[in-house]
């Protein structure tokens, strides 16, 4: 999927990690790494 930019991206990913967290999926800190890994990503990126 295209994202209109960077920060979109980020934003999605962090926002489908928190809700993995409140799911009991994942821990906060695994959540806190697929975030911080979709922040360093280019995806987005122009």
């Amino acid at each position: 999927m295209p994202w209109k930019n960077h920060g979109k991206y980020v934003s999605s990913v962090a926002h489908a990690a928190n809700e993995f967290v409140d799911r009991g999926l994942i821990f906060e800190a695994e959540k806190d790494a697929i975030v911080s890994g979709a922040g360093q990503s280019v995806c987005g990126a122009k």
